[in-house]
């Protein structure tokens, strides 16, 4: 396996054990176009995929948080920590 998306795969584990994400969380969508989909997940994550451009800061999203910290990233996609 190459060993930068086995290094992205850990990453991407570690944040949904971190957060205690499972098939039961809720999911929002906040954008779905052809080049990126954008969503939060139980108000304690933001995630883009896809080539587009998004990140919660631009797209102004609140969810109760008081900002919001990239916690991992790579191609074609991104995934930011809600901080309370």
């Amino acid at each position: 396996m190459n060993e930068a998306l086995q290094k992205s795969i850990k990453a991407l584990l570690k944040i949904r054990k971190r957060h205690g994400i499972s098939n039961r969380s809720k999911v929002v969508v906040h954008k779905a176009t052809n080049d990126v989909y954008a969503a939060s997940v139980d108000k304690k994550i933001a995630v883009k995929v896809g080539p587009g451009n998004w990140s919660p800061h631009d797209d102004g999203l609140q969810i109760g948080q008081k900002d919001w910290k990239l916690a991992t990233s790579g191609p074609n996609f991104a995934v930011w920590d809600a901080l309370y």
